[in-house]
């Protein structure tokens, strides 16, 4: 007798056994650049429309705006919530990027969050948005994901290449 319905996507598998068993909610687990976990989360809404998008994920620009394109460009919500908005100048850029072309609200404010920031858009619909150019949200989600469990060669290889390249060139691949 449900006829909303939740999706949300995650990388990691969290357990909720209250979200699991509500047969309103469904909850994919998957990267949400994956075909595959696109594809899952379409079957899940069933041809609904999507009256609110909320982006949480890695808080830089190409991969913020490379998600929020894929997305939004298919499912078209009413509202697009997005979480960091003011965290760094990758995220600060393209909330300036967002601003500008659609109806917005900076609601950082009203969840006590000024540092990391709270964006409200409104988007024109139909949405057409930028997906970005995947090798640039690849190769610094790479950077990114080197972490203390990388072995120390891959680590310091990936690293020494990144930071080998020059600093206008690093800029312009990832602004954060």
């Amino acid at each position: 007798p449900y006829t909303n319905r939740l999706v949300t996507v995650d990388v990691t598998a969290i357990e909720n056994p209250v979200l699991d068993r509500h047969p309103a909610v469904h909850r994919i687990q998957g990267d949400v650049f994956a075909t595959d976990t696109l594809a899952r989360v379409l079957r899940a809404l069933e041809g609904r429309a999507v009256d609110l998008m909320f982006l949480d994920i890695v808080h830089g620009y190409h991969q913020t705006k490379r998600a929020l394109g894929l997305y939004a460009n298919r499912l078209q919500p009413a509202l697009v919530v997005l979480d960091d908005v003011n965290l760094n100048g990758g995220m600060r850029l393209l909330w300036r990027e967002l601003r500008a072309a659609h109806p917005s609200v900076d609601a950082s404010a009203l969840v006590a969050r000024l540092d990391a920031g709270f964006g409200v858009m409104q988007p024109h619909l139909p949405m057409r948005l930028d997906e970005g150019e995947p090798w640039r949200a690849a190769l610094w989600g790479v950077r990114r994901a080197v972490s203390a469990r990388t072995p120390y060669p891959v680590k310091r290889g990936v690293v020494a290449l990144l930071d080998a390249l020059p600093s206008s060139l690093r800029k312009r691949l990832d602004p954060s």
